[in-house]
């Protein structure tokens, strides 16, 4: 009995498969002093993009992927930012 487990979990071991490494690409937007409008932060999130870090200025994150960006919602998220 034993031996079938051990079988059976080392069939599913074997055919597991590693993550794919992911890369990615980041945005520096302003300093942090400087305040940004919930519908500047919607709009990056919609983009894909995470805030990642606040150290003196806003640094956001996404998985780098084969896409073309969406340069009229992050053109709205700066224009929208006071």
């Amino acid at each position: 009995m034993k031996n079938k487990q051990k079988a059976r979990f080392e069939a599913q071991e074997n055919r597991r498969t590693v993550p794919p490494v992911v890369r990615w690409e980041y945005l520096i937007e302003r300093k942090a002093s400087e305040p940004m409008t919930e519908i500047a932060l919607q709009s990056l999130g919609r983009d894909g993009w995470e805030l990642c870090a606040n150290v003196g200025q806003w640094i956001f994150k996404r998985p780098l992927m084969d896409r073309t960006p969406n340069t009229t919602i992050h053109a709205h998220a700066t224009e929208g930012s006071v």
